[in-house]
């Protein structure tokens, strides 16, 4: 059998890892992106680099902590324990903990989503914009180019996107999730620096500090990501960019006493989910479709995991 999954996110290249390992599956990963990780992408600007989606993952499921055993004897996946702070505009810094392991991937977020594909046929750069049924195959495309013929098509993006390609077959089942956005300031940070290393932030437009560099096996100057508040970034969602851009800044210097010689902006439109589909995932059997994702189940990358992981399952079974 023959599968096209689309988006190479944790919950694509986790999926194509398991259904690959099923006798008699063969699966091809195209994701439009010039990198793998979707939300757990990295960019770099210069000496400085940034995981400006997916700031870590929790594992509390026992498939989900299984799963990364291989990765974390390879020293691919670490516990962070950042020194961490609650902070507001002119208020003081207050302590805060962390009571469960936090995760990140090395040497970025994404070094996880590259390392789950390393032996999977994979399509960067490669946006699929059309599927079209024929003698009971799936023809997919993109930007003219036919890419082959598969037997089902998985989509693990968004489900605005997802319904965007399928057909009308999908019904409107997906309609009840929604998402916050968020943009992500993205700060190069020379000179004196906090001794902390990550705030979470009250009462201002920005929820989320943290220096990146600080993060295990990192190998960058003094980065600084921020995440700007959900609702905020919402109420800006028409805001000319360079005009977000200088709001963000203002705002963080009304926290931290900092001077960036770099200053990036990126706008997460699927950042987090806010209605999850509730389910673990969906199929349309009679179409042979289905899609997964952390949108399924809720926000983390384990809910990314843990969908894909069961839709892989349910393959595995029929």
């Amino acid at each position: 059998m023959k599968i096209a999954v689309i988006g190479a996110g944790i919950a694509g290249v986790s999926l194509a890892k398991s259904l690959g390992a099923l006798p008699d599956y063969q699966v091809e990963l195209f994701d439009k992106g010039r990198g793998l990780g979707g939300r757990m992408s990295v960019r770099h600007t210069g000496a400085y680099s940034f995981d400006h989606g997916a700031q870590f993952f929790t594992a509390r499921t026992t498939g989900f902590q299984a799963f990364l055993q291989t990765y974390q004897s390879a020293g691919l996946v670490e516990a962070w324990w950042p020194d961490i702070v609650t902070l507001a505009e002119a208020e003081s810094a207050g302590k805060r903990a962390w009571l469960e392991p936090h995760f990140v991937a090395l040497p970025n977020m994404n070094g996880l989503c590259k390392a789950i594909a390393a032996d999977l046929d994979v399509r960067l750069n490669t946006e699929v914009d059309s599927i079209e049924q024929s003698d009971g195959r799936w023809w997919l495309k993109a930007a003219g180019e036919c890419l082959g013929a598969f037997d089902w098509v998985v989509s693990t993006a968004p489900p605005e996107q997802t319904r965007r390609l399928f057909p009308n077959t999908t019904g409107q089942a997906m309609d009840v999730v929604r998402f916050d956005p968020c943009y992500a300031l993205l700060l190069g940070c020379p000179g004196s620096l906090p001794a902390w290393d990550v705030a979470v932030v009250e009462n201002s437009p920005v929820s989320w500090l943290a220096f990146n560099d600080r993060k295990p096996g990192r190998d960058s100057q003094p980065s600084l990501l921020v995440h700007a508040d959900g609702a905020w970034s919402q109420a800006h969602d028409d805001t000319d960019r360079e005009q977000v851009k200088q709001l963000l800044v203002d705002a963080v210097s009304r926290i931290v006493d900092i001077k960036p010689d770099t200053v990036g902006l990126h706008r997460w439109r699927y950042a987090r989910v806010s209605t999850p589909l509730g389910q673990d995932f969906w199929v349309d059997e009679a179409a042979q479709l289905a899609a997964c994702g952390d949108w399924c189940l809720g926000s983390r990358v384990e809910d990314a995991f843990t969908s894909a992981s069961r839709l892989a399952q349910w393959f595995g079974s029929t």
